[in-house]
C-alpha cells in the first residue's frame, strides 16, 4: 500500500465519520457547519482538510478548566452532542456515588451559565440529561458570575454543580 493509498483510505474514513456526525448532529447550525466543511475537503481544499480532520483528531479530554475547544461540529470541538455526553457521563457518577453514599437518596445538581454564546444551551442540555438521569436538577434562571453557581451548590444542598462558560477560571 503506498502512502497515497494510506491518505485515500484516511480521508475515506474521516468523510464516513463526519457524514455520520451530521446526520446525527441535533443543532441544524453545526450539522450544516459540517456539511458544509465536508463537500469543501471532498472537492480538496486543504484548510478543510485540515480542520475536519483536527475536528475529529479524538475527543475533548476533561482538565482542571473543565472542557476547552472552540465551537464547532465534531468530537474534538464543543457542541450539544458533546455536552450531553459528558452530562451523561457525570450523572451516572453522581447517581453512582450519592446512591453508595446514601441508598435511596436521588442526587441533587445545580447548572448555571454565564452570558457567552451556546452557554445557555449548553446548560439546558445538561440539565436535561441530569433530569432523565432522575438527579433533582437546578437551572439557574439566567446568566450569572461563575462565584453564584458555587453558592447555589452550598445553599441549595446539591452533590453537584455545572458552570457553563468560556472563562479560563471556571
Amino acid at each position: 500500500m503506498t502512502s497515497s493509498d494510506a491518505d485515500s483510505l484516511f480521508s475515506q474514513a474521516l468523510f464516513s465519520q463526519a457524514r455520520d456526525w451530521a446526520a446525527k448532529d441535533p443543532d441544524p447550525a453545526t450539522a450544516a457547519a459540517l456539511t458544509e466543511l465536508l463537500q469543501l475537503a471532498e472537492d480538496g481544499s486543504p484548510a478543510a482538510s485540515q480542520e475536519l480532520a483536527d475536528s475529529f483528531s479524538g475527543t475533548l479530554q476533561f482538565g482542571t478548566a473543565g472542557l476547552r475547544a472552540a465551537l464547532g461540529p465534531g468530537p474534538n470541538r464543543m457542541n450539544r452532542v458533546v455536552v450531553r455526553r459528558v452530562a451523561a457521563g457525570l450523572s451516572a457518577f453522581l447517581v453512582d456515588v450519592v446512591g453508595e453514599a446514601a441508598p435511596g437518596t436521588r442526587p441533587r445538581a445545580v447548572v448555571g451559565y454565564d452570558a457567552r454564546y451556546n452557554s445557555d444551551i449548553f446548560a439546558e442540555e445538561t440539565a436535561a440529561i441530569f433530569t432523565a438521569a432522575g438527579i433533582e436538577t437546578f437551572l439557574m434562571p439566567s446568566a450569572l458570575p461563575t462565584p453564584l453557581l458555587a453558592f447555589a451548590v452550598r445553599a441549595l444542598d446539591c452533590d453537584g454543580g455545572v458552570m457553563v462558560t468560556a472563562s479560563h477560571n471556571p
